[in-house]
């Protein structure tokens, strides 16, 4: 009776460390909880996980300008929240289609682009009606 009474308490830690130590669902995130398994990693650019072959993730140095003509919308994204150097388009793919919304802080058009601080941004952002 003795021995089942000290074994319980230690079968029941062992279940309890078990737990937690139990992986999420769909294995193993990062620090910011993108699933590496199904090829997510976290963007600092875009602030968000994503899959870069899905989606392109710019780099500081594709946000470098000297002038306002050096920065352009982020091609691979439909209604673009960031603008980069034009250097870069070329390393981006289009989509193919889009939703015909119109996202009032997007940048459509180079026009909405400037090189603020020698970095291309987005002068829509934050834009209200």
């Amino acid at each position: 009776m003795r021995r089942e009474i000290i074994l319980i308490p230690i079968i029941a830690l062992l279940f309890i460390a078990g737990c937690a130590t139990e992986k999420p669902i769909g294995g193993e995130t990062d620090e910011h909880g993108c699933m590496l398994m199904a090829g997510y990693t976290w963007c600092e650019s875009k602030q968000k996980c994503l899959r870069t072959w899905e989606e392109g993730c710019p780099s500081e140095q594709e946000f470098a300008c000297e002038t306002d003509n050096d920065c352009i919308p982020l091609p691979s994204d439909c209604h673009p929240m960031l603008c980069i150097n034009k250097e870069y388009e070329s390393d981006y793919e289009r989509p193919e289609v889009c939703t015909e919304i119109f996202v009032l802080e997007a940048a459509y058009n180079p026009e909405d682009c400037i090189c603020v601080e020698s970095k291309c941004v987005n002068k829509n952002l934050g834009r209200t009606l």
